[in-house]
């Protein structure tokens, strides 16, 4: 197999994306979906798992849009809300049980699982507040 060689867009993505830790804790949320979310029952797979899916989505989407405007208040307050959504979605999911085949009682979330997704969403959490409090830090310096 050949050598991976480095790409220069791929470079300016990946420096664009410096200092956006939010917009990494979200997409490592993403990818902890991608591996949970498929294995649910096609009933929870496809309600649930949908919901969290679309949650996580608009949260990088708000991500984004926090990063690149100028006025950032209303995004970011958009954004607490949709983390507050996750955590009680997922929240939810860790509570659901059904009955495999083998006619044993499973629980949507593994209890690991959960303590993972928890801790990522308060980080993302604490990130959003700190955000919050840089803008009004910032905003209050600006009136000064």
């Amino acid at each position: 197999m050949a050598d991976q060689v480095p790409c220069a867009a791929a470079d300016q993505i990946e420096k664009e994306l410096d200092g956006q830790y939010c917009l990494k804790k979200v997409e490592e949320m993403i990818a902890l979906a991608y591996d949970i979310i498929p294995h649910w029952p096609p009933v929870f797979r496809y309600s649930r798992g949908e919901r969290i899916f679309n949650l996580l989505f608009e949260m990088q989407e708000l991500c984004v849009a926090g990063h690149l405007k100028y006025f950032k208040k209303t995004t970011l307050q958009d954004l607490d809300i949709k983390n507050h959504q996750l955590r009680l979605a997922v929240r939810g999911a860790r509570r659901k049980a059904y009955t495999d085949k083998g006619n044993n009682r499973k629980h949507l979330l593994t209890p690991g699982a959960y303590e993972q997704w928890a801790k990522l969403s308060l980080e993302t959490g604490c990130l959003i507040g700190g955000w919050m409090e840089s803008v009004k830090d910032k905003k209050k310096a600006e009136q000064e």
